[in-house]
């Protein structure tokens, strides 16, 4: 709900206009005060005062309530924060009512109703998480969302009200032990629902009075006619970004991505606006595939101080979704968020997505360095989990229990002094119907005779958690054993058999499909090749690989991971019968297969061998694989183990860092140090190609129960290319016997965000025009390396137009660069272009392309060159005696002073564009000015005697000979070169006696 009331006063109508209109607030007996923040803004054409008040309306026996705001004095378009603050202080349990009132100077005044709730303070109080989230669901689809809520109460019984219309709601807990902490399930059926969003409410109270409330919402998709029942879908539905007037809207505004989803098909999308036009876009705005990351983008430089509210709407086969921006456009600093939402897929079977970081950023310099997001951000949904480092937050994804699907949800942060940003966060579950099996192998090839006898091998079937599975042949000739039961991660070895018959020669080509119930069926190949031959065999020698094995764990830690053995016919004969038995020579029996006892046929390539640490101390043990086949020579695998003592370990086993190159360096990421007990020192080492990873401390000693903590951290200077960079961080026990560890670390580069702000001559920094020579300099962000790098030779002796994978294109022809960086391009206009009446100037960086920057062709575009660059000042002057023009260093009058400027357009001989210039033997000495030169000191007119290309300098930079007039005055004196009639810029001197 919005107020808006009216008024008079202060020179016009006003009032002030809240954010929200309600506040709800929790805290437990004798806890501590809560707080809550409301934005507070006005309509009002003339600044006005506010003043805030409170009432309580209930629970009058103590003052609980009050109120302040950050700003008193705030104007259109501007907001302030109103900060409620309840006391639970002498009050019991219950709820507790009141109000809060804001009065202008101008305008009516508006309140806000507060509640208050005050829950039992023992261990445990009733609380409930996540307390707002979303479910989405599909028309068609078989699998219905579902949500776990994480509850915790001290009270001996808990009943849950359930509010729902249509009732789609089910909620399988209503009581449970005191002091317990459960996750229940809360379960959507949608049978009959048509689509629409539909908003809802549990509330849990216990025997204590304590009460929570969750809000849900659910969202069904229409089937829109797309395959199979498949409707578009398209995350987040809605989204409010904010930007503060005045400021780089490329560099403070954020950019979100949006995920779509949906059967398979061309998508395209439109934009309409309810406020304004023209400032909203989705690039790329359509597509061949899906699910699609586009990101949304928004102009709003033509935009007042107000709300704007625009529609992506977005259409495949699957139907048409929308998306709502709203964007507050406001003169106070606003938060950036980079990158503006991220989404993570996860595909069953595989590992859960890397987590990624986001940084905040803001336009006002001063909030900008103390901006601490610490105990400010909050994670909406019990499958994100967030940590935060100062100015960055590093986001991660849970989905275990979650169906296929997409969901949507977002991390708050709501630092001091900000409104409030949320940062979307999409999960695709399965990404449009993933395998849930994974085979290893992942086909299976058979080779024998006809008439021959049957054979098998085994395959490891392995699923992402413990999943029920059947097997059925479309081959009479195959068959799987057994065809039922469960898998888990670790997986289940199935014995894949084909048995010949009187088949053919010939190629046999079968499948195995495998189905969970869970997901579309899969198909293991099996393809069986038969050549004519006798009935072949059941006996002699065998070959076994690999000839050994090696094993390495830590004692009371987790088995090591499965190796397998091949035992195959020796030479490639007809199938030989074997039995395969595993023996130690101490330890115990830590050694197995899992083929058992019983006699198996070659090939067999997939014999998994085990090993059981459980029990074993520090130290090496041998074991050994003996491999009878019938009627041959046995062979015999020896196995090596080895159980190093506890020692050294590091946590977590692997970080990820992302990086745009050009961007701040991401922020530190902590690794734990610990040990199993006692004092243990310990070395910490971070190797990485090119010395881009970094840990400190690089020595420490843990204590007897606690950890020791290490910054790893990454330097962006050291980072030549973009793609997924691996490194380690090896954490070593300096005592023996304590072993080391080594973490992972992964870094994904990214390309930068290449943005041309302005093109500029180098001299004069003057815009909107260049000339054929000119030098110039190019202002942007992420435009070059971090690192930057001078002027370079090419193989022909000319300035090189490609530096550190970097090129600046003028009308589509390479330009000379003098110095490149990620900021700050100096360049060579091509003499080339002199046949344009316009040029776009953009830049090219490993493989990407910058924004084009439109500019007008002239003739000449003198400018002078400054000591201080600045483009004014004490120009770059010589004396007649070589040393630099000063204040302190003046010329006299009817000296020669050498002036140096750039932009004196084609050149007689012409210009060569890159060329470095050499002092001819004949006249002219060099090249010099097509267009006549003139120059004026102090105002007076001044003689030349030469104008050409400097020595040892790229063609374009001119040297001009002057003569002190003997009219001009002393001190410092405006000069002014013109060429053409193009005159330089203003403000440039020379120190005259």
């Amino acid at each position: 709900m919005t107020f808006t009331p009216g008024g008079s006063g202060g020179g016009g109508t006003g009032g002030v206009t809240f954010s929200r209109a309600t506040s709800t607030l929790n805290a437990t007996v004798g806890g501590s005060i809560a707080y809550d923040t409301i934005s507070v803004s006005t309509t009002s054409p003339t600044s006005i005062y506010l003043t805030a008040s409170s009432n309580i309306t209930s629970c009058t026996t103590a003052n609980w309530l009050s109120a302040s705001l950050t700003n008193s004095t705030i104007a259109s378009g501007q907001t302030a924060n109103l900060n409620i603050a309840a006391d639970p202080t002498g009050l019991p349990v219950g709820t507790c009512t009141g109000t809060v009132t804001v009065s202008p100077s101008a305008g009516a005044a508006a309140s806000v109703s507060v509640t208050f709730q005050v829950g039992n303070s023992g261990v445990g109080a009733l609380s409930v998480s996540p307390s707002t989230f979303t479910l989405n669901y599909t028309i068609g689809s078989s699998q219905y969302p579902a949500q776990a809520l994480n509850i915790t109460d001290s009270s001996p019984a808990l009943v849950i009200t359930v509010k729902s219309s249509p009732a789609w709601i089910s909620f399988n807990l209503t009581q449970f032990a005191p002091g317990a902490s459960i996750t229940a399930s809360l379960n959507a059926y949608v049978v009959g629902i048509a689509a629409g969003t539909y908003p809802s409410s549990i509330t849990l109270q216990d025997s204590n009075g304590n009460t929570a409330t969750v809000s849900v919402t659910l969202t069904v998709g229409g089937s829109g006619g797309g395959t199979g029942g498949q409707a578009t879908g398209v995350q987040p539905s809605t989204l409010q970004l904010y930007w503060q007037t005045g400021t780089d809207s490329t560099l403070y505004l954020t950019r979100p991505d949006i995920v779509i989803t949906g059967p398979s098909g061309n998508w395209s999308s439109s934009v309409s606006y309810a406020q304004g036009a023209g400032w909203l876009s989705l690039s790329p705005a359509s597509g061949g595939t899906l699910p699609a990351q586009p990101t949304v983008i928004v102009n709003p430089t033509s935009l007042s101080p107000g709300t704007y509210s625009g529609t992506i709407a977005v259409s495949s086969p699957g139907g048409t979704q929308s998306v709502t921006v709203t964007l507050t456009v406001t003169s106070s600093p606003v938060l950036t968020a980079r990158p503006g939402s991220v989404a993570f897929y996860k595909q069953t079977g595989s590992p859960n997505p890397q987590s990624q970081i986001v940084q905040f950023v803001t336009a006002d310099p001063t909030l900008s360095t103390t901006l601490d997001l610490t105990n400010t951000v909050t994670a909406n949904a019990a499958w994100i989990s967030v940590s935060t480092v100062t100015k960055y937050i590093t986001i991660a994804v849970d989905p275990t229990g979650l169906a296929g699907g997409v969901y949507s949800s977002s991390v708050t942060v709501s630092p001091a002094g900000f409104t409030a940003i949320s940062v979307p966060v999409i999960l695709v579950v399965d990404n449009g119907g993933s395998a849930v099996f994974t085979f290893s192998p992942a086909s299976l090839t058979f080779s024998g005779t006809t008439g021959g006898t049957s054979n098998s091998q085994q395959i490891l079937l392995t699923a992402a958690a413990t999943t029920n599975y059947s097997i059925a042949s479309d081959s009479a000739w195959l068959t799987a054993n057994p065809l039922s039961g469960t898998t888990t991660p670790a997986g289940t070895y199935i014995t894949v058999g084909i048995n010949p018959g009187s088949l053919a020669a010939g190629i046999y080509n079968g499948n195995l499909t495998f189905s969970s119930g869970a997901g579309a069926p899969q198909n293991l190949p099996v393809t069986m090749t038969l050549t004519a031959g006798g009935g072949g065999g059941t006996s002699g020698n065998v070959t076994a690989s690999p000839a050994s094995f090696t094993f390495t764990a830590q004692a009371g830690k987790s088995n090591p991971q499965v190796q397998t053995i091949s035992v195959t016919s020796a030479g490639g004969s007809a199938p030989v019968s074997f039995s395969i038995t595993p023996t130690t020579t101490s330890g115990g029996n830590w050694l197995s297969t899992s083929a058992g006892s019983s006699f198996w046929q070659t090939p067999q390539t997939q014999i998994g061998v085990n090993v059981n640490i459980s029990g074993l101390a520090g130290g090496t043990y041998q074991g050994n694989l003996h491999v009878a086949p019938t009627g041959g020579t046995a062979v015999d695998v020896p196995v090596t183990l080895t159980v190093t003592a506890p020692g050294i370990s590091a946590a977590p086993a692997s970080l990820t860092f992302s990086y745009r190159i050009g961007n701040d360096a991401p922020g530190a990421q902590q690794l734990t140090v610990s040990g199993n007990g006692g004092a243990l020192p310990f070395t910490a080492t971070a190797s990485s190609t090119g010395n881009w990873l970094a840990v400190s401390p690089a020595s420490g000693t843990t204590g007897a129960t606690g950890t020791v903590p290490l910054n790893v951290t990454i330097d962006p200077t050291k980072i030549t290319t973009t793609g997924t960079l691996t490194g380690t961080i090896t954490v070593a026990g300096t005592a023996t016997g304590t072993g080391s560890t080594t973490v992972t670390v992964t870094l994904t580069v990214t390309a930068p965000l290449l943005t041309v702000n302005k093109v500029t001559n180098a001299a004069s920094y003057a815009q909107g025009t260049i000339s054929p020579g000119e030098i110039v300099t190019l202002f942007g962000t992420g435009i070059g390396p971090v690192t930057a790098i001078g002027l370079q030779l090419d193989s022909t002796g000319k300035v090189a137009t490609a530096l550190g994978g970097l090129q600046v294109l003028i009308n589509g022809y390479p330009a000379p660069l003098i110095y490149v960086s990620n900021t700050q391009i100096s360049a060579v206009v091509p003499y080339e272009v002199a046949q344009f009446a316009t040029a776009n100037v953009l830049v090219k960086f490993l493989g990407q392309t910058s924004n084009g920057v439109a500019v007008n062709i002239a003739t000449t575009a003198p400018g002078l060159f400054t000591q201080n660059a600045s483009g004014s000042g004490p120009g770059a002057i010589l004396n007649q005696n070589g040393s630099v023009n000063t204040p302190s260093n003046p010329a006299a009058r009817g000296d020669t002073v050498v002036v140096y400027l750039t932009g004196e357009g084609q050149t007689s001989p012409a210009g060569v564009t890159g060329k470095v210039t050499t002092v001819s033997s004949t006249p002219p000495l060099t090249p010099g000015p097509l267009l006549p030169v003139a120059v004026t000191i102090g105002g007076q007119p001044a003689n030349w005697f030469f104008a050409g290309e400097a020595p040892g300098f790229v063609s374009g930079v001119m040297q001009l000979n002057v003569i002190v007039p003997a009219a001009a005055g002393s001190g410092p004196q405006a000069i002014v070169v013109s060429i053409g009639g193009n005159s330089s810029q203003n403000g440039v001197t020379v120190s005259l006696q």
